[in-house]
């Protein structure tokens, strides 16, 4: 990603993270503010920010989560609804924060589309940089160990195509 040299920014993980576990939404708001999320001057109801962005976190919240457009239309209506609104309106979306909003906005449209299921909370552990906090490195190093350990289990196993003489490339049988 040319556009996000150091990688995905560690702000994401940190407010999921304090979305997830219910404590600290004066440290959510901080966040939001030092980020540019909220532009000094503005003001939002602290319970309200929290219930306007906990349902947006509820996919990596759980251990499995199905996307679907029931629950995409439900969560559009409930952020324009003029009610929560009121939280949205406060909020800036800052420019260097464009592409990202566009292309995990589109990833869901699409994962909603095709009705996707999965364990996207393991996906955050491994791949969002500050979900984790600094002392759970060691556990988080663990767990990237034993999710590689289990993906080269699986990479071992032979698949359906895997082995089979009808599906082997030229290059897998080289000719005598």
């Amino acid at each position: 990603m040319d556009r996000l040299p150091d990688g995905f920014p560690p702000f994401f993980g940190k407010l999921l993270r304090l979305i997830h576990t219910g404590r600290g939404i004066e440290t959510v708001e901080h966040e939001l503010r030092v980020n540019g999320f909220l532009k000094e001057g503005v003001t939002v109801d602290l319970e309200a920010l929290h219930a306007y962005l906990a349902p947006l976190a509820e996919p990596s919240r759980v251990e499995s989560f199905k996307f679907n457009r029931e629950w995409l239309r439900a969560e559009a209506s409930r952020v324009t609804d003029m009610r929560s609104a009121a939280v949205g309106r406060r909020l800036n979306l800052p420019p260097s924060y464009v592409l990202i909003h566009r292309v995990s906005t589109a990833g869901i449209g699409v994962l909603c589309q095709l009705e996707c299921e999965g364990e996207f909370r393991a996906e955050v552990l491994r791949w969002i940089p500050g979900y984790l906090d600094p002392a759970d490195k060691a556990d988080a190093a663990d767990a990237a160990d034993a999710a590689d350990a289990a993906d080269a289990a699986d990479a071992a196993e032979p698949g359906p195509d895997r082995g089979h003489p009808d599906t082997a490339t030229a290059a897998a049988s080289p000719q005598v």
